[in-house]
């Protein structure tokens, strides 16, 4: 499994143009992690949602990332220091993806819990907040923002220590994993929605409610926030041939493109009171998009009542097109596709027929409760499960926020962090303390 470039590109992103409401710049640094796609693209529309011109919006952003596991934290690997020698690619951003690849999460699920679900030994963390610290030094952010929580207790006990506020994105409607940790000063863990649900799974004691909790919505990419008026739905179809009696379905398993045998039986559709446009998108899984472009579309026996579309990996423009477009989506449920699919109000049905990891099966039991969709456990349910959904109005969960767009709140977010902790005499001495001896430490090196 290649590593996506996209979060190469992050880092390239340029800066807010300096116009004259923008007179001050900040550094942003992203600690993100290639461990399936949900991280990058949740950066990608901070990113995105830090450019838009506002109030929320004060300062001109640098924007820089880095991939923690692979950048940074390498030599504390034990999948890379224990097979690495032998096979330079291994490490565990590769086992990952690989097992998520070839629908293996009992190999995650076991990873985790050797890891102590993130919480590493003394001396292990230690190591860890060394090779962390002077990658954080060498950037001197004025915001961390962490999208996701592998690492999570080091990285918060080092923003203490440095004195840098630090946004924690909640990708999931399972936001747990705060536990015994030591929480910044100047720290927002930032939820979807303020669903009961939600709200029991946040670990720690009232005042970390509500203190450092701030609900924003999903931090969806802007292209899923546009309007999709009937004309413009019916518009794609026209622009893809799909004709108007035929109901789209919409399967994909994550940027990785997850093997799934889900296409195969859909592709032999036989109900005739239904007919199906089934819109496949592999994503970076180039086996998988040309098995089934040479073995299941040419051999499709009802064509009349199935037509299949196949496509590799497409951009946040195309999956937000289909999205809108579909009446149902079948796939794994992380937590940013499950919230595009509640608010383009499309209804969702979770495959569960392997191991799923503990988040996932929160998702899908999320979108239950909101009757917005429906679990299959086995494959021989797919097609009574599908023909069920299709049947039910489209969803409209009131589960997010409502009263100003999500980019305003994440913005203004990132900007009252940085504020607040510029203005905190004890966080603002233990700022100015570390940029000391970044500056003394140049000057021996020069």
């Amino acid at each position: 499994t290649t590593i996506p470039e996209r979060l190469n590109g992050l880092s390239k992103i340029e800066e807010i143009p300096n116009d004259i409401s923008r007179k001050e710049s900040k550094n942003v640094l992203f600690l993100n992690c290639t461990m399936g796609g949900s991280h990058v693209s949740a950066a990608d529309a901070l990113i995105k949602y830090s450019k838009k011109d506002g109030p929320e919006n004060p300062y001109r952003y640098h924007i820089r990332s880095l991939n923690v596991p692979l950048d940074v934290l390498l030599p504390c690997d034990i999948v890379h220091n224990t097979l690495g020698k032998v096979f330079s690619y291994m490490n565990t951003d590769w086992l990952f993806n690989k097992c998520m690849t070839l629908d293996h999460c009992e190999i995650i699920a076991f990873l985790r819990k050797l890891a102590g679900q993130g919480k590493a030994s003394a001396e292990s963390k230690n190591a860890q907040k060394a090779l962390l610290r002077e990658a954080i030094l060498k950037e001197n952010p004025d915001l961390l923002v962490m999208t996701y929580t592998w690492h999570a207790e080091p990285i918060c006990e080092l923003a203490q220590e440095l004195g840098i506020p630090i946004m924690r994105l909640g990708l999931d409607f399972d936001v747990s994993g705060f536990k015994d940790f030591v929480v910044p000063r100047h720290f927002k863990l930032v939820t979807f929605t303020d669903h009961p649900k939600t709200k029991a799974t946040i670990d720690g004691n009232p005042e970390f409610l509500t203190k450092h909790v701030e609900v924003a919505g999903p931090p969806l990419r802007p292209e899923f926030m546009e309007t999709y008026t009937p004309e413009r739905i019916q518009q794609i179809r026209q622009e893809r041939g799909i004709a108007d009696d035929e109901k789209v379905i919409f399967f994909a398993n994550g940027a990785l493109g997850i093997w799934s045998k889900v296409p195969e039986m859909i592709a032999a559709w036989k109900n005739p009171g239904c007919k199906i446009r089934l819109i496949v998108v592999c994503g970076r899984n180039i086996e998988f998009e040309k098995d089934l472009k040479v073995r299941v579309v040419p051999n499709i026996v009802n064509k009349e009542l199935i037509k299949v579309d196949i496509q590799g990996f497409t951009e946040a423009k195309g999956m937000a097109e289909l999205m809108h477009i579909a009446h149902l989506f079948i796939g794994k449920t992380g937590g940013p596709i499950s919230s595009e699919a509640l608010h383009c109000k499309t209804r969702f049905l979770s495959d569960e027929t392997g191991y799923r990891l503990e988040w996932e099966k929160f998702n899908t039991q999320m979108l239950i409760d909101l009757q917005s969709g429906d679990r299959m456990t086995k494959l021989n349910q797919l097609i009574d499960k599908i023909k069920e959904q299709l049947k039910l109005p489209k969803p409209d969960p009131k589960v997010f926020p409502t009263d100003e767009p999500y980019s305003v709140k994440y913005a203004r977010i990132m900007s009252t962090l940085i504020k607040e902790a510029e203005q905190d005499e004890e966080t603002h001495k233990k700022r100015a303390e570390w940029q000391k001896f970044t500056e003394q430490s140049k000057m021996i090196a020069v």
